[in-house]
């Protein structure tokens, strides 16, 4: 309970001062004069004289609701801005001051001539008036017992409320405690060997505290690293009251002053007297590798509980160090010759793979070793669009040329040549990969295998991309593709929708586009193709949107969707709803696009490119809450989602990161808002033409007006119409010159 500091009326000393808690002054005057509150008041005689420090004995304890209340002396018209400026005046009365906590924000009962004011505001509280709240733990236990009374004030030792009896009645808190900390599947502090409970963290921060200084290899950091960690949107001032509070509670929790200390601006954790598994684990790791020995690499593994505390797995200063574990725990892994367990934390480890399948080779376990690599390169395919390196591959031909009951299938020596077209698509060599992928094409087709037919188109557009024909191989391809049978077409769709998203971005404008899309419709038609009309209808309904004929956009839109669901096309039926919530909100009807979207998540989900479909929709998703709070709550649940993901597209993420970083500033969570910013940006390198070069600038406008940059924050909306417009995209042009106006009208 705040209590507040008086100023003595006209004619008494200036040493002479009163405390009275808020809630006693409230009752007191119960709605009636000033004066009534007054009398409430107690004068208190004996003051310190004047220039003698009021020194705190070392076994009073002063936590929570107990204040001590300073006299100014020859401290007259001191204005208290902040709580750092609140301590050091502090430290000139009273030795030791441990934790200025807080003081009061508000004075607004005028009582004895006290003038009220915002202490955070930036005016003074009142001439002569100093108020400070100090919160200093036991160093002694039998403080507890005997309440102290100096200078006619009592001061009530106050035990640590909410804690439990875990700890023993006799431990001895003011000596140096024996602390573990466990961080590794979860966190656990215990001291003298009594575990700390979890009820006893009542601040999330005091808890992030002990984590960040166990941590650390000594155990210690400087107070403004931590405040950056913990704080990173808020200043100087701010942080700083912040990680008083955690500092307090920490050492609450613990029952120990000394559990935290501090010394020149630095914080340590016990002294740096303390055991902590993750920093154990890491030490027996580097002997362990250094040594060599598989079997010491064992152990070690063995050591490695679970992930670094698993409950703040979203949270930014634990990425680090929870990476730096991990990748140390699979080196030990991998010490110790643990290939499947490598391969259940990471399934693209290609070292691993390898090495398995150079067992079975050795041990003559052909149809073992075949499926070791099939399952590689699915997975490195799904998750991060490669294919297997030379070295694997020289080793997959070996063991296909292994005799064997049955010889190499179409599908297993398609798998070899897409493989190395990879290779040589890598290292530039593009003519070699489209020979190849050519091959695999066409041994797809014979053989009628879907999975590779998809592969291949998908090896032919990465080729036709980057000699810059994509839309010639594409027509080529698309008109090919209506004469096969529905699958055929299907996947060679499923496997040039990324390069359809590439091509609108760098073409002249939605014009152009639409004209390509009409051609390849009027091919679908003639064919009698069901899933190339509802692919060339999909391009034309785009093209439309982007140019801002919202009724032509949806009639094409609905004719894909009706037209991909019909014929299974779980990628097409997707791609349709995004584009149909986006046309939805652009008319103003969130309630429609949010059911698009719904509709769209079962198709996504299932689909193959459920990689490059997910983070597309949850990008729309974040523009349908009207409310600022609610939309920061779609960006944390979407983020948790994708990171969940087994993988998501790079590229097809730039939409999400740009909506997530303008949702994130318009709700004053500017290092989130940075965040995804810098993740959009990098992104956008990867994109041609004008198009997300510009959504990239009115994303970085809104953050400067989030940040009080009103001048910049109109440049950038300027400058964000201005690509727009370039790329023909008239009603984001018009969005952004209306809020560049917006922001002048009201400066």
């Amino acid at each position: 309970m705040p209590s507040l500091l008086l100023a003595a009326p006209s004619g008494r000393p200036l040493w002479q001062w009163a405390a009275v808690s808020w809630r006693t002054a409230e009752n007191a005057n119960g709605g009636r004069s000033a004066s009534a509150a007054a009398s409430a008041l107690t004068i208190l005689p004996d003051p310190p004289p004047t220039g003698q420090l009021l020194s705190l004995d070392d076994r009073i304890d002063l936590v929570g609701h107990e204040t001590v209340s300073l006299p100014v002396h020859r401290m007259g018209c001191i204005g208290i801005r902040s709580l750092d400026q609140a301590e050091d005046l502090a430290r000139f009365r009273i030795d030791p001051v441990v934790e200025v906590l807080d003081a009061v924000a508000f004075l607004d009962l005028q009582i004895l001539g006290v003038r009220g004011g915002h202490i955070l505001g930036g005016r003074a509280l009142g001439d002569r008036v100093v108020h400070v709240h100090i919160e200093r733990h036991d160093s002694s236990s039998s403080s507890v017992a005997t309440p102290r009374r100096r200078s006619g004030v009592t001061l009530r030792p106050a035990a640590f409320p909410n804690c439990s009896r875990a700890f023993s009645a006799g431990a001895t808190l003011s000596g140096m405690g024996r602390c573990t900390v466990s961080l590794l599947g979860g966190f656990e502090v215990r001291v003298d060997g009594n575990p700390v409970p979890p009820d006893a963290w009542r601040s999330r921060r005091a808890a992030d505290l002990v984590k960040l200084l166990a941590l650390e290899p000594g155990h210690e950091l400087h107070r403004e690293v931590v405040m950056d960690l913990l704080w990173p949107e808020l200043g100087t001032e701010a942080a700083g009251a912040n990680l008083r509070k955690a500092v307090h509670y920490a050492r609450r929790a613990m029952q120990a002053e000394e559990a935290i200390r501090t010394n020149g601006g630095m914080l340590s954790l016990w002294a740096a007297k303390v055991e902590v598994d993750a920093r154990r684990f890491l030490d027996a790791a580097d002997l362990a590798l250094a040594a060599g020995d598989p079997e010491s690499c064992g152990l070690t593994a063995d050591m490695y509980t679970g992930e670094l505390v698993p409950a703040d797995r979203y949270e930014g200063w634990a990425a680090e160090p929870r990476a730096r574990l991990r990748d140390r725990y699979v080196a030990v892994l991998k010490g110790a010759r643990r290939w499947e367990r490598v391969l259940d934390l990471d399934q693209t480890d290609e070292e691993s793979h390898r090495a398995l399948m150079q067992g079975y080779y050795e041990s003559g376990r052909r149809r073992e070793a075949i499926r070791q690599f099939e399952r590689l390169r699915d997975a490195l395919r799904e998750f991060m669009g490669v294919g297997p390196d030379l070295t694997t591959i020289e080793l997959y031909e070996r063991i296909l040329g292994l005799e064997g009951d049955e010889p190499a299938t179409p599908a297993e020596r398609a798998a070899v040549l897409l493989a190395t077209g990879l290779v040589h698509l890598n290292r530039g060599e593009l003519d070699e990969a489209e020979r190849l992928a050519r091959l695999a094409k066409a041994m797809a087709i014979d053989a009628g295998l879907g999975h590779e037919l998809g592969d291949a188109a998908t090896l032919l557009a990465l080729v036709s991309y980057g000699t810059g024909r994509w839309n010639e191989a594409f027509r080529e391809e698309f008109t090919a593709s209506l004469t096969e049978q529905a699958d055929v077409g299907l996947a060679i769709w499923d496997a040039n929708s990324c390069f359809a998203e590439y091509y609108v971005s760098g073409t002249e404008g939605p014009a152009s586009w639409a004209g390509y899309a009409r051609d390849l419709l009027n091919l679908a038609v003639k064919a009698g193709s069901v899933p190339g009309r509802s692919a060339a209808q999909l391009m034309l309904g785009e093209a439309l949107l982007s140019s801002g004929d919202f009724q032509g956009a949806l009639s094409e839109l609905h004719g894909a969707l009706e037209l991909g669901t019909s014929a299974g096309a779980l990628c097409l039926r997707c791609l349709a709803l995004e584009r149909l919530a986006e046309v939805e909100l652009a008319l103003g009807d969130p309630d429609r696009a949010r059911d698009m979207l719904e509709q769209a998540r079962p198709a996504a989900e299932a689909s193959a490119l459920r990689s490059h479909l997910l983070v597309r929709l949850l990008g729309v998703g974040l523009q349908v809450p009207a409310e600022p709070l609610a939309a920061l709550d779609a960006v944390t649940k979407a983020e948790r989602q994708l990171a969940e993901a087994s993988r998501v597209c790079d590229p097809c993420s730039i939409n999400f990161h740009l909506q997530a970083g303008s949702v994130c500033a318009r709700a004053a969570d500017l290092p989130r808002a940075r965040r995804h910013l810098a993740a959009a940006e990098r992104v956008a390198g990867l994109w041609p033409g004008d198009p997300w070069a510009a959504a990239t600038w009115e994303t970085r406008a809104t953050l400067r007006l989030a940040e009080g940059e009103t001048s910049q924050a109109v440049a950038f909306f300027r400058e964000a119409a201005t690509g727009f417009a370039s790329a023909q995209r008239p009603v984001a042009e018009t969005r952004c010159r209306a809020a560049a106006a917006a922001i002048v009208s009201r400066s």
